[in-house]
């Protein structure tokens, strides 16, 4: 009978994965209100309707850049851990912060989810470059 390894949660990740899930919420919360601020009235003039319309085009562009900066970071993430994890041999790799107790995982398993999350980086960096693409149609587009 063999001894499993695990790796412990780290508080400081939990922490961080708590207040990025409040942040997340509060701004999908927010989304409405936003929105019925920016946007003019039916009664409004033309240049209150213009005015509206800059800024909303401006907070999309904003949201769109900010998704593209999360895209190319997750991307980076993945595609770091998943090499760590070939390097090593085990997934995750030694030193990783884990939210939950997490069994390390050897041999060819390790090496699957090395490549998958490698893969995964690159699915992300895709999804960055579609994302600066449809942006840059937008612009060009005004």
């Amino acid at each position: 009978m063999t001894d499993e390894l695990y790796l412990e949660p780290n508080r400081r990740a939990q922490v961080v994965l708590l207040v990025l899930l409040i942040v997340g919420g509060l701004s999908i919360a927010l989304i409405e209100p936003l929105f019925d601020y920016l946007t003019p009235g039916k009664s409004a003039t033309l240049e209150e309707s213009e005015g509206g319309g800059r800024s909303l085009m401006l907070v999309s562009m904003g949201t769109f850049f900010v998704f593209v900066i999360l895209s190319v970071l997750w991307a980076a993430y993945f595609a770091r851990l998943g090499y760590r994890g070939l390097k090593s041999g085990s997934f995750p790799p030694p030193g990783t912060m884990v939210i939950a107790r997490t069994r390390v995982r050897t041999g060819r398993v390790a090496l699957i989810s090395g490549w998958l999350s490698i893969s995964l980086g690159v699915l992300f960096s895709v999804s960055a470059a579609l994302l600066g693409y449809f942006i840059w149609l937008f612009a060009s587009a005004l």
